[in-house]
């Protein structure tokens, strides 16, 4: 077992990770809401229905929904990152076992993909995603 004073230590910075990688996923959420809800955005009809206290959000466009869901876990370094997973929910509104597409983020919400300048992609900014949220929609319809 681990001692307590270690124990206590590496919980609270678990704890204070997931705070942080929480917090940047309901941004995540917003800034793409704001993005593709805006009365400026060409793509008309995506709707958004957040449950951020539940750790997701559904998005639906052209009568298909899709779930992105939040969850940290250690990665190599160790660190925690945080997981996001795109799912298609089903006519049961429960998200079906398929990944359409997942990406992870860490602390300073930078992402594995590549903006074209070849700089992470960090997911904290509106166009970042929206961008990022409407190729995951597209891949969802392609599927």
């Amino acid at each position: 077992m681990t001692q307590l004073n270690i124990l206590y230590m590496r919980m609270t910075k678990i704890s204070e990770r997931y705070t942080k990688l929480k917090t940047i996923f309901d941004n995540f959420c917003n800034l793409a809401t704001a993005q593709l809800t805006d009365e400026k955005c060409t793509v008309k009809g995506i709707t958004f229905s957040p449950k951020l206290e539940r750790n997701y959000f559904d998005v639906s466009f052209t009568g298909k929904t899709v779930r992105f869901s939040f969850y940290v876990a250690e990665d190599k370094i160790p660190s925690l990152q945080g997981f996001v997973k795109c799912n298609p929910i089903g006519r049961d509104r429960k998200p079906i076992d398929m990944v359409i597409e997942e990406f992870t983020f860490n602390h300073q919400a930078e992402t594995a993909f590549k903006t074209p300048d070849g700089d992470p992609l960090e997911i904290n900014t509106q166009w970042a995603a929206g961008y990022l949220l409407l190729n995951f929609l597209r891949d969802a319809l392609d599927k």
